[in-house]
């Protein structure tokens, strides 16, 4: 049986989805995490949960969501150096989920099988599980490539230029 090709129209509606939004929140919630810019932490959140949500269902309908500065932290590498991390506030992080979940159900379809970096239910052991099959069929090669910095490092614009041509937005 061959899978029945969709076409989006728009993601508005599913991201817009009281559902989605809270398996997302929900998401959020488990993984705790350090408060943003705003310093909201995931309990104040919480506290003030209905407003919070209700506003950000609210900025997504209006076309009106920002995302906020994201707060920059620098966490110790085992090498001594230092890795930069972003934090973003709560709210971002619950809007960042929704969308995540929404454009990984139209984008994983389309992936490369050998493909294994953040892509839901893989992980590294899978990745070298893969890597020793291949080796028992012959194969003598692997490439790991991955671009140190690449969304520091990326024109931006030009990024979002290419993603809207190529996705007809």
């Amino acid at each position: 049986m061959t899978e029945k090709k969709r076409t989006y129209y728009t993601l508005k509606d599913k991201i817009l989805r009281k559902r989605s939004m809270k398996i997302a929140e929900h998401e959020v919630f488990i993984n705790k995490g350090s408060a943003g810019v705003d310093g909201v932490t995931v309990e104040e959140f919480r506290n003030n949960y209905k407003m919070n949500m209700l506003e950000l269902r609210r900025q997504f309908m209006e076309d009106r969501y920002e995302a906020p500065p994201v707060l920059r932290a620098m966490l110790p590498k085992g090498d001594g150096r230092e890795r930069p991390l972003g934090i973003p506030t709560v709210k971002d992080r619950i809007a960042q989920a929704t969308v995540k979940r929404i454009m990984e159900q139209i984008f994983e379809k389309i992936f490369c099988d050998c493909s294994y970096g953040f892509r839901p239910g893989r992980s590294q052991i899978d990745a070298i599980n893969k890597i020793e099959e291949y080796k028992e069929q012959g194969y003598k090669w692997v490439l790991d490539a991955d671009i140190k910095g690449y969304f520091d490092n990326i024109d931006h614009n030009l990024l979002m230029e290419f993603i809207i041509s190529n996705l007809g937005w």
